[in-house]
């Protein structure tokens, strides 16, 4: 935010943002690169510039066995078929990154889309809905991931 007019330069600006990662050497080392940034940034400009950095959630990393795991548990529910793409990667921002610095585990999806009921929209979208046709889905890929993990650990 910087002003409320047009054609007016501001005395300060305000500017929001987030940082994702894939890793966690990545994650550690962007505040030091990002404070150098706009340090230099400042210089350049001849402006001050004031860094507050918050950390607010980790970079989800999926723990490869149990990845393997929840696989195998997809497709003996779903079929050989199920899986769109493996080692699909997001950037989504996620809270359950801070249960998977603690203990291995996998993030995964469970594909609610339906075009026949007009469940077609993305996630942040004001008008995102899902097929709640998909829960049982996933309430037997999760059964299927614990009967694995305990035949297999």
């Amino acid at each position: 935010h910087a002003g409320n007019a047009f054609n007016v330069i501001p005395e300060t600006a305000v500017l929001h943002g987030t940082v994702r990662t894939y890793s966690k050497s990545v994650y550690e080392m962007v505040p030091k690169k990002m404070k150098q940034l706009v340090e230099q940034i400042g210089l350049g400009f001849g402006a001050n510039i004031d860094l507050e950095y918050k950390r607010i959630d980790k970079p989800t990393i999926n723990d490869k066995e149990m990845a393997d795991v929840v696989r195998k548990a997809a497709k003996t529910v779903l079929g050989e078929d199920c899986l769109t793409e493996e080692n699909t990667r997001t950037m989504g921002g996620e809270d359950f990154s801070a249960f998977l610095m603690e203990r291995p585990g996998c993030y995964f999806f469970i594909g609610s889309r339906n075009e026949e009921k007009g469940f077609v929209h993305p996630h942040h979208s004001s008008f995102f809905d899902f097929d709640e046709d998909s829960l049982p889905i996933g309430l037997s890929v999760m059964k299927e991931v614990v009967h694995t993990y305990l035949s297999e650990f």
